[in-house]
Order: C-alpha cells, then structure tokens, then sequence
C-alpha cells in the first residue's frame, strides 16, 4: 500500500443504495461491538461501593451510579468521530478474498465493504477487478482488524474501517482507506460522515488532489469531465466526483442553482469537457449561510463536488449535502 499508486479510471459507484443511520443506531453499535462496556460498569460498580469516599458520595448520590454510566456512555457516542480512528479494540479477523463490486469476504463468514470510498462502477470492469486484486495483495500476510461504521445493508454486507498490519512489523496498523485515498486511487464518498475515520479521510484525499496523484492527475480529471452528453442516460444513477470552478449562484423559487465550468488545468488536458449545473434546497442554503458563507458569494470559487449523474442529464444534478463538497483553500 504504500507505493506509487497506478493510474485508474474514475472510480465512481452505480446500484448500491446503503441505508442511513441517526444516532440511535449509532450508539446501539458502540454498545454491541465494545467489550469496555462490560469493564467500566463493573469500575464504576467497585467505587460506588468500596472505592474513595467523596467518589462513592458523588456515584451513590441521585439519582445513582446507573445515571453516571448511562451518561459516559452517551458521550462516548457523541464524542468526535476522528479522535477514535485507530484500531484499539477494533474486532480481530483475516481477509479470504475481495470481490469485484468490492465486498471483503472475511474468515468469520461476514462480509465488509470499505467505509466512505467510492468503488469503481460496474461499467469500468477492469478498474474494479485491478482495485481487488490490489486490496487482496496488501491484505496477504497481514493481520487484519476492522471497525463497523454502519449496521448491516439489505444484503447484509456491513460498512466498516479496515486496518491492516503486516507481518512482524513494528508499525502501527494503518488504516486501508486512507491508503488507497492517499495515493490517488479512489476518492471519498460521505455514505458515513459521523465514523471514526471520516475526517481523516477528508485530510487523505486533499493531499493527494494537491499533489496529483492518480486520479488527481490532470488528464484523469479531464476524462471525468469529459464523457459525451449523449452517454448521460446510460450513467443515471452513477454517483461522479468532479473538480469545479462556480461561475455564479442563482436564487429560483425555493431553489439555488450553482453554475460551473471546468478548471483551467483541467480544461487544458482535454476537449471537449462538460461542466454540470447543480441544485440546492433552501435547508442546504441556510445551513451555509447561518455559518457565514452564503452561496451567493461562491462566485469564483474552486470545489469538489460529488454527486449522483440524474436521468434528466448534467444540468438537473443535485448537490445533497454539506459533505459531497469540499472547497479548496
């Protein structure tokens, strides 16, 4: 994993369609996959009853010792995501195989997918099966740890970060994702933008987009730019990532359009190019500007943007979060 990264297409992903999550869910997961649950009752348990007095006062006072677990727990939960991208306590397994829609098949019979990477689409055929087999030759001979971001989808394949070690190393695990994100050979997608590594990956794939790697590359990003308006049908449905320039941001009704056009750089390593439009409700615009940053000052301005190709073609895309843009410096 950490040498150069080969040069892939786009990697994008069309069908997959993960469930969400909210904070309930969230914590029904901290609790079920957390041994330390069980060690900090019994803790907490212990000074309640023989521990130092002021302690014992203050736990066995209202409404009791119960409450002061409920509410560490609670914070545990609530705690910033990236602060816990490691693998202490992550649940121990070894990899069998990586399948070409980038399922990994473990040895204890579950079945994973790389949390908040995008896979290749099942149109570039021969950038998921090289994506595979790169997975599975890092994966070989090293011990491997996983950590869930999200419960099990309809087809009962679960989202999670993945930390490999190798053999006889004295270097900490590192976490698969931010390999590959790293190097340029596959970029975010916020399916999970509360996990652990979330924040980590974010940090990855702005490194590697201002160094150029892999798909950063300039004619990479052209490519992405540049598939015939007349092929949008047949790539409804394909979730894309584009470098941007916004030419302006327009109020209509209770919608803002972006208008954009192709980077410079971009523009000049490839022809011809397409720049898409997108939308934005007026919960998303508020959002930004309560924080200061109104779209109607966009204007200018350089991004990442990730979104789902719509069937109605580039200029009815959707931008449909805070997390599918990244705005450069």
């Amino acid at each position: 994993m950490r040498s150069s990264a080969s040069s892939l297409k786009l990697a994008s992903r069309k069908g997959f369609e993960p469930l969400t999550y909210g904070l309930g869910n969230r914590c029904s997961i901290l609790l079920s996959y957390r041994d330390w649950i069980h060690d900090l009752y019994r803790l907490i348990e212990h000074v309640a009853k023989k521990g130092n007095p002021v302690l014992r006062s203050v736990l066995n006072s209202w409404p009791g010792y119960h409450f002061w677990l409920a509410l560490l727990m609670l914070a545990a939960c609530l705690r910033p995501a990236s602060a816990n991208c490691k693998p202490d306590s992550a649940i121990p397994d070894s990899l069998i195989g990586v399948d070409d829609d980038g399922v990994l098949r473990l040895q204890s019979g579950l079945r994973l997918r790389l949390a908040n990477l995008l896979w290749p689409d099942r149109t570039e055929l021969e950038a998921r099966k090289a994506l595979a087999k790169r997975i599975g030759d890092a994966a070989r001979g090293q011990s491997l740890v996983w950590r869930v971001a999200a419960p099990p989808d309809r087809w009962g394949v679960s989202a999670a970060e993945v930390f490999l070690n190798e053999a006889g190393s004295l270097e900490p695990p590192f976490l698969l994702q931010s390999g590959l994100v790293d190097h340029g050979i596959a970029p975010i997608w916020p399916d999970h933008p509360r996990s652990a590594c979330w924040d980590i990956l974010r940090q990855d794939e702005a490194a590697a987009r201002k160094a150029g790697r892999g798909l950063w590359a300039d004619a990479e990003a052209a490519k992405r730019h540049g598939f015939p308006a007349d092929d949008v049908e047949a790539m409804a449905g394909r979730r894309h990532v584009l470098s941007i320039s916004i030419r302006s941001v327009r109020p209509w009704r209770a919608l803002h359009f972006i208008n954009t056009e192709v980077p410079e750089r971009v523009k000049s390593a490839g022809n011809p190019l397409n720049a898409p439009s997108f939308s934005m409700t007026g919960t998303l615009v508020s959002a930004y500007t309560r924080a200061g940053d109104a779209p109607v000052n966009w204007s200018g301005r350089k991004a990442l943007i990730r979104f789902v190709v719509p069937v109605g073609g580039l200029r009815r895309a959707r931008l449909e979060s805070q997390a599918h843009i990244e705005f450069e410096p």
